[in-house]
């Protein structure tokens, strides 16, 4: 063997002729990323997990809340919620279905004595002049629900007075028959697979009062079918669209300030997880989905507690490393986060 280090022949280092063989035939990558599942397995908190949409992120458009001087969103914007893409956020492992107000959707609805406000951002549909009633009609999009799960819907609208008036209803046969938004989950409960069209009715009292807007709709379900057994059979309380995160304890610091008054800081700490194949088998592995991808310019992915005195507090999460450095085998990926505090968009994601 040829001396590795000239001039020092007992400076051998690995005796076989291949130090890389011994990764490789060890699985030593995955070794470590074994144990590291087992450490969540054992002792991981379940969190719910939103992921913010990209540039690249397929069946998004563009949100008209962007200043045409500046290019940014509006960050209380509930289309894109300073994303700039609608729908704004995903929820983890969960199928979502929506119908907004952005222009290249609104070129395939049917608009009835409505039209879109382009005097606001983010534009909305409102009725027309002159108009006491009127309806959006959506195009179809399609749908899965092989087990017939439940729902969960959110309509974004906006009623001027009380007397205004905003209706939503829902089809599955191409706008033949209707059913109440309400009773998504009842005996016209969306199932197996097809195509989900919705239809808005507007109403107003006078047409001398402002109209209601309406922005977006979403209806969305937990993916059961996509869940790791490997975590889930363990773990009764890792529910669909769930992840588990270590990290340290919370550290909250209260000051008061002259003018000011009293104020609350949430220091950031470290926390970790797995790749995110891990949770979702339809996830392939060391690919950069398997990631929480924090590049965007808009705000942060972030978890929300599922259990314990912190259940429905929410986190942005930052600053997120990852390890790939055995075998180019991805372990793990660690992150900076804190408490969202009271106003921030976190707060209003569906």
């Amino acid at each position: 063997m040829p001396q590795k280090v000239k001039g020092s022949h007992l400076a051998t280092g690995y005796w076989g002729n291949n130090p890389r063989c011994h990764i490789e035939q060890n699985q030593i990558g995955d070794k470590l990323k074994a144990n590291l599942q087992d450490a969540l397995i054992a002792e991981g908190k379940p969190v719910n997990l939103w992921l913010p949409v990209s540039r690249t992120t397929p069946g998004t458009y563009p949100c008209t809340c962007d200043k045409d001087t500046t290019s940014r969103a509006d960050v209380k914007c509930l289309s894109c919620y300073g994303t700039r893409k609608v729908p704004g956020y995903l929820r983890f492992q969960h199928e979502l279905v929506f119908f907004s107000t952005a222009k290249d959707e609104v070129a395939l609805y049917t608009l009835t004595d409505t039209e879109r406000d382009l005097s606001i951002k983010p534009n909305r549909i409102r009725l027309t002049s002159g108009a006491l009633t009127g309806t959006i009609e959506t195009n179809d999009k399609p749908f899965t629900n092989p087990a017939g799960l439940d729902w969960e819907f959110e309509v974004a609208a906006f009623r001027k007075f009380a007397t205004d008036t905003i209706g939503a209803e829902f089809s599955t046969d191409g706008g033949g028959t209707w059913t109440d938004i309400t009773l998504i989950n009842g005996a016209a409960k969306p199932t197996g697979t097809g195509t989900l069209r919705f239809r808005v009715t507007l109403t107003r009292a006078a047409t001398t009062t402002d109209s209601p807007d309406f922005e977006i709709l979403r209806v969305r379900r937990a993916q059961p079918e996509n869940q790791n057994p490997v975590a889930a059979g363990v773990r009764d309380d890792l529910q669909p669209g769930q992840i588990l995160v270590l990290r340290t304890w919370y550290i909250e610091k209260t000051s008061r300030q002259l003018q000011v008054g009293r104020q609350t800081d949430f220091d950031s700490d470290r926390g970790w997880t797995t790749p995110l194949d891990f949770f979702d088998i339809t996830i392939t592995p060391d690919t950069p989905p398997a990631k929480i991808n924090d590049r965007e310019a808009g705000p942060h992915p972030f978890y929300e507690h599922a259990f314990g005195v912190e259940q429905g507090e929410r986190f942005p999460i930052f600053q997120v490393s990852v390890s790939e450095q055995i075998d180019f085998t991805f372990t793990h990926q660690a992150f900076f986060d804190r408490r969202a505090q009271d106003g921030e968009i976190y707060h209003l994601v569906f």
